[in-house]
């Protein structure tokens, strides 16, 4: 099942009207709208907003924990000319501007979308210019937005990381359009465009969900990845890499442990050794 979260009233009514959804009359923390395979809520503006809303949706009882997909869809900034306004992105990665952690959503990176993916920063403020000294410490983040770390920290506590997939709307350019200066018509346009694009894709999202052998034990796989870390004397970023590549083929429904365990016992006898031996496994996980 679909669990939506939007920022923003204006974020919501496409999808309302999408996916024929009817507001819940009896709950008033939140304005909440239901539908035959989909929840929505609408946060309000913010990390901590949009993860109580995620918190609510997850413990609401509105399908069991492995049939559902949490997504958020709403507009975001962009720091490069690479994505105009009206872009429909998938984040792969989400860094938190103030704790500095990474999450990583799984969904982006098991499945061809046909939308552009991209790094977003969770910003605790609105973000005005691509010189602003927020932007400095995370020169990958090409998105910007205001929620997707709260929702990426509640779900993670209920989920699996390939449950969860944000999609943003790019509003504004920040190296060209001013965000004080946007236009609401063009706004209206680039939410109904981007929501069109992405009804298929959640569509989809939620079949596969539905359709999954079941939630994946994420713990096994770090154990496997720690005694192979252990064995070639991987640095964290290293590690970090092999264990999405692992996670990358258990997605495409591929049990990865059989590939880990039967690498060669052996010990690399220098940095180069090591790299082209982690490089051999990633390419024998089939991930890129």
């Amino acid at each position: 099942m679909l669990l939506i979260i939007a920022a923003l009233q204006k974020e919501a009514a496409p999808l309302i009207s999408r996916f024929r959804l009817k507001k819940d009359m009896r709950i008033f923390e939140f304005p909440v709208y239901l539908g035959q395979d989909a929840v929505l809520v609408v946060s309000g503006v913010g990390k901590l907003r949009a993860a109580i809303a995620a918190t609510f949706l997850l413990s609401g009882n509105y399908c069991p924990a492995n049939e559902a997909l949490l997504c958020n869809i709403g507009f975001c900034g962009s720091t490069s000319d690479k994505y105009p306004p009206g872009t429909l992105c998938a984040a792969h990665k989400i860094t938190d501007a103030d704790t500095k952690r990474d999450y990583y959503p799984d969904y982006p990176i098991s499945v061809d979308m046909g939308i552009p993916t991209s790094a977003l920063l969770c910003s605790p403020q609105i973000i005005r210019s691509v010189t602003d000294p927020l932007l400095r410490p995370f020169p990958d983040a090409e998105l910007i937005d205001m929620e997707s770390s709260g929702i990426m920290e509640a779900g993670g506590r209920f989920l699996q990381t390939h449950q969860i997939l944000l999609l943003k709307i790019v509003s504004d350019v920040l190296a060209g359009t001013h965000p004080d200066m946007l236009n609401p018509k063009l706004l209206d346009e680039y939410i109904h465009s981007g929501v069109l694009l992405a009804e298929p894709i959640l569509r989809k999202a939620n079949e596969n969900i539905r359709n999954s052998p079941g939630i994946i034990d994420d713990k096994d796989l770090r154990e496997w990845i720690d005694a192979v870390s252990a064995r070639l004397h991987l640095t964290v970023q290293m590690e970090h890499r092999l264990y999405h590549a692992a996670r990358k083929t258990l997605l495409s429904g591929i049990r990865p442990e059989a590939i880990l365990s039967s690498f060669p016992d052996t010990r690399p006898a220098g940095k180069q050794e090591r790299t082209a031996a982690l490089e051999q496994l990633i390419l024998s996980l089939g991930a890129k």
